[in-house]
């Protein structure tokens, strides 16, 4: 019996040897678990910042995309600006000929209202004069 308990006990520190192996490698996986969530945590970290810089540079794309456009039409714009400043310069020659036709205007009615007086004054010495001329024929 002393013998079957000597074995016995020998077993038992033989299965306690092996579960405390077993306990200290279960320890070192679930350490390497909690070191590889963290790193699982760390790379979804990155991917959440990687899609936010990727988000970024294809608005800046978007941009520049913009802006290449827009600079392609500045040559179209400025000749519409060039197009525009001529239109601008024969209005104004043409208001400016305008101002000169109507102060041509206001002084050919001027000479019109002096030549009307002067043919008044014309006719008033026409008749005085055909007036003296009878005058003198009736003597």
């Amino acid at each position: 019996a002393s013998e079957e308990s000597a074995r016995l006990r020998g077993e038992v520190a033989g299965l306690m040897s092996k579960a405390s192996v077993q306990e200290r490698s279960l320890d070192g996986k679930r350490s390497q678990l909690k070191e590889a969530r963290l790193r699982v945590e760390a790379l979804e970290l990155e991917v959440v910042k990687l899609t936010d810089q990727s988000n970024a540079l294809h608005a800046l794309e978007l941009e520049v995309s913009s802006l290449r456009r827009a600079n392609l039409r500045i040559p179209e714009l400025e000749e519409e600006a060039m197009r525009a400043k001529e239109d601008a310069d024969v209005y104004k020659m043409g208001a400016e000929k305008v101002q000169r036709l109507e102060a041509a205007n206001e002084r050919l009615r001027e000479a019109g209202a002096r030549a009307e007086l002067m043919h008044d004054q014309l006719k008033k010495q026409h008749v005085a004069a055909e007036r003296a001329l009878e005058r003198e024929v009736g003597k």
